[in-house]
């Protein structure tokens, strides 16, 4: 999952620095583990990009606006209805409607006027 919107910017620091090794240029787990577990952080930060834009999405959506393929766009959506961040709302197998109102709720708490 990504970040709160506030620590994204230290957080991609710490994507960098994995992907590039410590400070000796030392790495303590092999290139192609690396690689995955970096392309998955990017991958879900461009999910997370797209759903921002809107309170409703679909799988077809996000993946328009992510550019990332069908079935990757549809594990994205699926992982966060299973982490109760999103929920379908059609009740239909095709053509599903996403709405993620906890997630924002969540990113709103402490945000509301004095």
């Amino acid at each position: 999952m990504p970040p709160p919107p506030g620590l994204v910017e230290g957080c991609m620091g710490q994507l960098e620095q994995f992907i590039h090794g410590d400070h000796h240029g030392e790495y303590s787990l092999p290139v192609l583990v690396r690689a995955a577990l970096a392309h998955v952080q990017f991958e879900a930060c461009l999910a997370y990009a797209a759903l921002c834009r809107r309170p409703l999405t679909s799988t077809k959506l996000l993946k328009e606006r992510s550019g990332l393929s069908f079935p990757t766009a549809s594990k994205a959506i699926e992982a966060l209805v299973d982490l109760g961040i999103a929920r379908e709302i059609t009740g239909g197998r095709r053509n599903r409607l996403f709405a993620y109102d906890t997630y924002l709720a969540i990113l709103s708490e402490g945000t509301e006027p004095l």
